[in-house]
């Protein structure tokens, strides 16, 4: 069991011995190594970091997570992959069952425990199976998953289990616009109870930052990898560690929690974890190599090799087990290394350790030496080690559920709010939106500079509306994709945690994009409109001004599903133009309304840019007249009443050609029959162009909800 003891204001948790029989470890051979757990933490501890622990908050209740006969088993796939492994007999004698079956077990009947106060590491090769581990443990992995998992000897399920359990990942996902604080911030407001009051969020965000140690630079913008400045690796680390923390979770996971780090960075990364499972915790994270130093840090470790344990229990007792069982670790040697060279032999068939090679069947023997000597203290007969007093399950979950939870409505103006801030201060975004806005609105304006009343001019207006919708659409769906893949893992990695429903995340996120969409878009056709000399009427400039921005909204639409289907931005900037281009074809610029085949109206009806570009076409050609060097003819004479009538081509008299002699088109009404736009109602138009633009949106959160549930969250 556990016990609490208070010295000088210092709160400590204290583990009693397991028991002689379930001891491996020696104090002789701790003194003869001369790097014990207290000797190393007087030498390496930063200074003042234990009196930073008084401030934050000490656990009583007790928790221990035991796990019994784990499978995890993945899913091989269809294809090629199938094809090969069935033409390659030699990946058939490496697992027959699994291969053959199309499935592969990566857990293999694991039981084990884990008990509060105590930092535990999973362990292993690349391939053995830690992190899945992790995840399974974590509750993120479901599929596949076998076996059964307790908190104090009671099942718990999934969402009850997220309640009172915490995970950091890998990566360190934050926005990079954000400050280290307000990161934190953020995190508090959506995370804490509503009963709390801001003070008291506030006094928590100051604990947990003294507590890992980040009160230096807690007004440091996150900032980007690779673009300088910014908080480094090992504060990042910290700051992901630091967001769980928020919440004072009782049990908190962590994958590859030195990934990425430089030595000094990953030892102060582990000193936090081990002074928080001090307090109460249990922490559980996976690691790949940490240095002798870190290692004496750990209280316990979970050894895996092809998904079966090499060794599970304490720290200090695993270099005496595996001394017993003919593997010695040699004097000054890395414990870690060592383990990793056994733990790998059977992945790599052969590893060269200071005693010698380990064969597979060197490593089968290890296992059954773990079967007998060890196995059976995890097994389901064994009791759980609990105090008399220990809370129920039940008690713990309604005390940690209270924890959590945040008012919808403040919730979304907090999501709006950090996209607000987030759009704002990204400076080089910003500059190059409106460097670009600028640049394509006087490309286009002198391309088309003022254009006069002749009878060419009634192509190039066509030309030029049709090119400023096809500009805004491409522009305005790049540059959601652009943006959204940052945000992307952000969302996902928020979202796993319950801090807030995809539904508050999408419409914080269109409420802040959408007035930049309004800015930028106004300033290009206000430029736009005058350069090119469209007609002078504020009405038409406003209706004008109205359709491009529908038709700007429509392209960040799709910009929104393409960012949302393909996780990988490359990827979605390359199949964006593929869902672009067919609606674009079918506007009414490149060809009639009357030509477009069957089997393609139903793209023609749901082009949000076929209606946005009828607006403007019929908005600036209605009440134009167009002058003319012979007799006009009327649309009683060519039969170009509306779209049901077939159009008659009218000749237009060739510049500079004399001898030329044809009708002209006089007035706009007919130049708007010639396209098959003779019914177009702008006011209807409007509101089937709002309806998809509306529909679009609606399909895209669809996929992030979707997303969001395949990604386990």
């Amino acid at each position: 069991g556990n016990r609490v003891v208070e010295d000088d204001g210092v709160v400590e948790v204290e583990m009693e011995d397991v028991g002689k029989e379930e001891s491996l470890s020696s104090d002789v051979d701790e003194k003869k190594r001369g790097n014990s757990v207290e000797e190393n933490e007087e030498k390496v501890r930063p200074p003042g970091r234990v009196r930073a622990m008084t401030s934050f908050e000490s656990l009583k209740s007790e928790v221990c997570l035991s796990f019994y006969d784990l499978q995890y088993e993945v899913s091989l796939g269809e294809g090629l992959q199938v094809a090969v492994r069935r033409v390659c007999r030699c990946c058939d004698r490496k697992n027959p069952e699994g291969e053959r079956s199309g499935k592969k077990a990566v857990l293999k009947g694991l039981s084990g425990r884990l008990s509060a106060g105590r930092l535990a590491m999973i362990m292993g090769a690349s391939g053995s199976g830690k992190t899945s581990l992790l995840n399974v443990l974590a509750r993120r992995y479901t599929r596949g998953v076998k076996g059964k998992m307790e908190v104090n000897a009671e099942e718990v399920g999934n969402s009850k289990f997220a309640a009172m359990a915490g995970y950091v990942m890998q990566d360190d996902t934050h926005l990079p616009t954000m400050t280290l604080r307000e990161t934190l911030e953020f995190a508090a407001f959506l995370k804490l109870p509503r009963a709390m009051s801001r003070e008291e969020k506030m006094a928590r965000v100051d604990d947990v930052v003294d507590v890992m140690g980040l009160r230096k630079c807690q007004k440091t913008l996150v900032g980007m990898p690779g673009t300088g400045g910014g908080l480094s690796g090992g504060e990042k680390r910290r700051l992901s560690i630091a967001v769980e923390l928020v919440v004072d979770p009782r049990i908190l996971f962590l994958d590859e929690c030195t990934s990425g780090l430089d030595s000094y960075s990953a030892e102060e990364v582990v000193h936090c974890l081990h002074d928080l499972a001090r307090l109460g915790r249990l922490i559980v994270c996976s690691i790949h190599q940490p240095s002798s130093s870190m290692f004496e840090l750990f209280d316990d470790v979970l050894l895996l090799s092809e998904g079966r344990f090499a060794y599970q229990g304490p720290a200090k007792a695993a270099l005496e087990y595996f001394e017993d069982v003919g593997h010695p670790c040699p004097r000054h040697y890395n414990p870690s290394e060592h383990f990793l060279a056994i733990s790998g032999a059977n992945t790599f068939r052969r590893t060269e350790i200071s005693n010698g090679s380990l064969d597979a069947g060197e490593m089968a023997r290890l296992f059954d030496e773990y079967d007998e000597r060890l196995a059976p203290r995890y097994g389901p007969g064994v009791a759980v080690p609990l105090r008399a007093d220990a809370p129920s399950v039940n008690d713990i979950i309604r005390e940690d559920e209270q924890r959590r939870g945040e008012h919808p409505i403040h919730e979304l103006y907090l999501l709006t709010r950090r996209s607000w801030v987030t759009a704002i201060r990204d400076r080089m975004r910003t500059v190059a939106r409106l460097i670009q806005t600028i640049f394509s609105a006087l490309l286009i304006g002198l391309v088309f500079l003022q254009l006069d009343n002749s009878q060419a001019s009634i192509q190039d207006r066509g030309g030029s509306l049709f090119f400023i919708i096809t500009n805004q659409a491409f522009l305005s769906m790049m540059g959601v994709i652009t943006v959204f893949a940052l945000e992307r893992v952000v969302f996902l990695r928020e979202k796993s945690n319950n801090m807030y429903t995809v539904e508050s995340y999408f419409l914080g996120k269109n409420v802040a994009e959408i007035p930049f969409d309004l800015v930028f878009t106004s300033l290009f056709g206000t430029i736009l409109y005058w350069m090119v000399g469209f007609q002078a009427d504020f009405v038409k400039f406003i209706i004008f001004l109205a359709g491009v921005i529908c038709g700007t909204l429509a392209g960040s639409s799709l910009g929104l599903i393409a960012g949302a289907l393909f996780p990988n931005p490359q990827v979605a900037t390359a199949v964006a133009p593929l869902i672009m281009i067919p609606f674009l074809i079918v506007a009414g610029f490149a060809i009639n309304s009357q030509s477009i085949p069957v089997y393609l109206l139903w793209i023609y009806y749901l082009s949000p840019f076929r209606y946005a570009y009828e607006i403007l076409y019929v908005n600036e050609f209605r009440g134009l007249r167009f002058e003319c060097d012979n007799d006009p003819v009327s649309p009683e004479d060519s039969g170009l009443f509306s779209r049901q009538g077939p159009p008659v081509p009218v000749p237009v008299i060739a510049p500079g050609n004399s001898s030329c002699v044809a009708n002209c088109i006089p007035t706009g009404e007919i130049a708007i029959s010639n396209s098959g736009m003779s019914d177009v109602e702008i006011g209807v138009n409007f509101a089937i162009l709002l309806s998809l633009t509306f529909s679009l949106r609606l399909l895209a959160y669809l996929i992030f909800k979707l997303i969001s549930r395949s990604s386990g969250v």
